[in-house]
């Protein structure tokens, strides 16, 4: 990455001794979480006007003195996303992703609670027995499903 910086700006390019000098203090950089890109744009923004005499200490210099604090780690603990489990209302087995302890997917709750409520006729009673978007939009609106073949008028 060091020796690639003379493509970014010709004032920077460093010979093999001098990069290998410098990689322990860019090593440093990326442990601390930063990645190349950064690093590379940190090195080569903001050149100095009258230009840079000794490409290996102007590097060195920006290589200590702007040195990212490390990286704050992850909790160990952060929470994931809840395996798939099988949803225990009617109609075909599918899986959903509980949000706690769920048993039931979102339209088969909303049909658990139209059925109590005494409205299981509802487009997701509709979905979640097998029917397709079309029978649960005729069951929204209160219309006759079409079997999806184009009717001429």
């Amino acid at each position: 990455m060091l020796l690639g910086l003379r493509y970014q700006h010709h004032q920077l390019s460093l010979g093999v001794q001098e990069a290998r000098g410098l990689a322990e203090a860019a090593a440093q950089w990326l442990l601390n979480g930063c990645t190349p890109a950064e690093l590379r744009h940190a090195l080569a923004a903001g050149l100095p006007d009258g230009g840079v005499r000794c490409a290996v200490g102007f590097l060195r210099h920006r290589l200590v003195e702007k040195l990212p604090p490390p990286a704050i780690p992850r909790p160990a603990s952060a929470p994931g996303l809840q395996p798939l489990v099988t949803c225990a209302g009617p109609g075909p087995a599918h899986a959903f992703r509980p949000l706690d302890t769920e048993t039931h997917c979102g339209p088969c709750r909303t049909t658990r609670t139209a059925t109590v409520t005494g409205n299981s006729s509802g487009p997701a009673s509709v979905l979640a027995h097998g029917g397709g978007w079309r029978a649960a939009l005729a069951a929204a609106t209160g219309q006759a499903a079409c079997s999806g073949a184009h009717q001429p008028r």
